[in-house]
This record gives C-alpha cells, sequence and structure tokens, in this order.
C-alpha cells in the first residue's frame, strides 16, 4: 500500500469513524454559514456512499454492536437499526450532555455531565443494548469520563481541571467499583486504553502509566514530563505514546522502550491520535499542510505518507488529522480538517 486513497468525503466536518459490518459511521457537523443540522451518517465502507442518516447533535464516537448503532449527546442516548437507520429506543437526559463510550458484553457504557462550572454531577450509566433498558448507574468522582471496557470490567478515567485524575474500574454486572487510582496532574488526561491485563493512563505532565485490570497496581510508568496534548494507543505486545512530535514504543509487559522516531515539527504536532494495524501504525504529523504518516511497527522505519491539503474554517485556517484512525478489514479510515478519507489495503 502506498498512500493511495480509495474515496474520500470533502468539505466536511466529521466525528471519528466507526467500521462495523461494511459500514462506516461517523458523526457529520455544518460547516461555515452552511444551513445543514449534525447528523448521524452510515456510510458503505467500500465507495464511502450515504446508505442513511439521522439528525443527531453528538459528541464523542458512536458505538456499534448486535445490529444497533448507539450514538449520544446533547438530546441524549440513541439507537438505531445498523441496515436502515431506523430508532429502536431513547433516552432524553434534560439539562445533561451524554457521550457513548463502549460498548461490551451487549451492554452500551455512557458518561454524562451537566454543563456547568461548578458542581456538573457527571456519572457513568450502563444499558442494554437491545432495548435500551438501564443496567445501573453511578457517580463520577470528578467531571465526565471518559471510558473502556475489557472482559467484565469498566475503566473510567473522570477529571477536573487543574484538580486532578481518578481511574475507576467498575463491575460490568452492577458498576461496583472494584478499585480506584488517583494522579495529581492538571486534569487533562488521555486515556483509558486497555489492552490484555493492562489499562494504559496518560495523565497530563505524568507521562505514561500502566496498571494491571485487575488490581489496579502500577505495571510500569513511563515518567518524562509530557505535554498536555498526547495520544496513547496499544497492542497486545506494544504501547505506544505519541507526545511533541515523537512516537516512542514500549514492550507493553516490561515497559522496556522498544524504538522512538521523531515525526516532525514538536510545535506544531496535530491531534496525536494513533491507528495500530496488524503491521502498521498510522498518525498524523503537524504543520500546514499535514501529513498522514503509516509506519512499521517493527522499528518506525516510515511505510508511505499521503498529504492532507489546508482548509479554511470561519477564517481559520487549519490541516491534518483530527481525531482517531480507525484501521479494519484491511482499510484505514482517517477524520481530517477537509474531510474523511478512506485508504485501502491496510495492514
Amino acid at each position: 500500500m502506498d498512500g493511495e486513497v480509495d474515496w474520500y468525503v470533502s468539505n466536511k466536518r466529521t466525528g471519528d469513524p466507526v467500521v462495523a459490518g461494511g459500514n462506516v459511521f461517523h458523526y457529520e457537523y455544518p460547516v461555515g454559514d452552511s444551513e445543514e443540522t449534525p447528523r448521524l451518517v452510515c456510510r458503505d465502507a467500500s465507495d464511502g456512499d450515504v446508505t442513511w442518516t439521522q439528525p443527531m447533535e453528538a459528541g464523542g464516537t458512536p458505538v456499534v454492536a448486535d445490529g444497533f448503532v448507539v450514538a449520544a449527546g446533547r438530546s441524549g442516548i440513541v439507537a438505531f437499526r445498523t441496515s436502515d437507520g431506523v430508532e429502536q429506543w431513547r433516552h432524553e437526559f434534560d439539562t445533561r450532555t451524554a457521550r457513548a463510550s463502549t460498548v461490551i458484553d451487549g451492554t452500551v457504557i455512557v458518561s454524562t455531565q451537566i454543563l456547568r462550572q461548578n458542581n456538573r454531577k457527571a456519572d457513568v450509566r450502563a444499558y442494554q443494548v437491545a432495548d435500551g433498558t438501564r443496567r445501573w448507574k453511578r457517580s463520577s468522582p470528578k467531571w465526565q469520563a471518559t471510558v473502556a471496557a475489557s472482559d467484565d470490567t469498566i475503566f473510567s478515567l473522570s477529571a477536573e481541571f487543574q484538580v486532578g485524575t481518578v481511574l475507576t474500574a467498575r463491575d460490568l454486572a452492577d458498576g461496583s467499583e472494584l478499585w480506584a487510582v488517583e494522579f495529581d496532574d492538571n486534569g487533562i488526561p488521555e486515556g483509558p486504553v486497555v489492552s490484555g491485563d493492562t489499562v494504559y493512563v496518560a495523565p497530563d505532565d505524568e507521562g505514561v502509566f500502566a496498571l494491571d485490570t485487575t488490581s489496579g497496581d502500577q505495571r510500569w510508568h513511563y515518567g518524562a514530563k509530557t505535554s498536555n496534548i498526547v495520544g496513547i494507543a496499544a497492542s497486545d505486545e506494544s504501547a505506544y505514546l505519541y507526545d511533541s512530535g515523537r512516537l516512542r514504543v514500549w514492550d507493553s509487559n516490561s515497559g522496556t522502550e522498544r524504538w522512538s522516531v521523531s515525526i516532525g515539527d514538536e510545535q506544531h504536532v496535530s491531534v496525536p491520535s494513533t491507528g495500530v494495524g496488524s503491521e502498521t501504525i498510522y498518525l498524523g504529523t503537524g504543520g500546514i499542510p499535514a501529513d498522514f504518516l503509516a509506519l512499521s511497527r517493527s522499528d518506525g522505519s516510515e511505510r508511505w505518507r499521503s498529504h492532507f491539503p489546508e482548509v479554511t474554517i470561519a477564517d481559520y485556517v487549519t490541516s491534518g488529522l483530527e481525531g482517531q484512525p480507525a484501521v479494519v478489514d484491511g482499510a484505514v479510515y482517517a477524520n481530517a480538517a477537509d474531510g474523511l478519507y478512506a485508504f485501502g489495503q491496510a495492514q
């Protein structure tokens, strides 16, 4: 693969793509003075053609399971049938904003909060994907959480700006707390990311922590000072940190650094999200215009790069990756400032 674009949706502001069942699901937002409304879009993964759309003012990323795509935002949480976009169930949250974070074992995990400066009354909720029945609700220690899941455990990372961060492990069955770890950072963390028996968190300016999923005990810690905008990813054998224009890779068991490579100007790094394929790592550079890179997982050598054009949005010139690439079924899908890309033959 040489970075050839299979298809491209131009002049659209999109959310991170999710790929399932031969379809790409993503949010789409109005550009400039457009009178279009925000919506959830389902596209054919092979050619990018629109299969169906539904109006939805949502945030984060939709989640897909068991023939449903679940979206959440200011209007609450809604489940649509993946085949035709027909609504199946809905919960309104009034003053709350919601984010569907992950789905596991027929259960979608949603984080919510009230948008206000002080006590936001943030929580994490679990719903059955099939019919929307709420299984449980638990308060978050800080503000709205980001969530990951593995086996029968939910990992919730809740932070408050300039106060700190808490990672909480909860039982999928009833939401009861299994363990919690506090981080004394500035409340701008990245994560959690789960792979195997390890959960990874990158607190603001505190490096990367690898914790045992069962106990919360620290397995290893990369202690160098990091910026407040980093990207982390993990596979079975490796953990990845993209920070200030450099990608670092560690052995997931020991924390021993395997290699690192400079990506570009550390002062102009785009959103540092990283997609991991079976043989290749995908990430974006900074600068205007910016690039999309494919690097070898074994040593970080460059396999190919593709150029993202610059685009002007509300008199602001920007370029580059804007979220997490999705690597699925022989292709990689990337949300960029100028639109949504599909690159073929990902590895």
